[in-house]
């Protein structure tokens, strides 16, 4: 995982220097989509490749946790 993190910081280091610059619209998408995925990105990689469970209970088990902490956060703030 340590490497992933690795990756995934140089990666956006590389790009900064492009959004800081005003290089275009899609550097910024870019960053912002892969800012955005890696929180999942990361768990689901770690339960398909090292999960005690099948790849399909573990990548199943990862995907409805997210489910369940997203509703979590959304579903208060229609009650506001």
């Amino acid at each position: 995982m340590g490497v992933l993190a690795f990756f995934y910081f140089i990666f956006l280091f590389a790009l900064a220097q492009f959004i800081v610059s005003g290089q275009g619209f899609y550097v910024k998408l870019i960053y912002v989509l892969i800012s955005m995925a890696a929180p999942l990105i990361g768990p689901l990689f770690l339960a398909y490749n090292y999960s005690s469970h099948s790849r399909g209970v573990a990548v199943f088990i990862t995907l409805v946790a997210h489910i369940f902490a997203a509703c979590l956060l959304v579903l208060p703030l229609g009650w506001a």
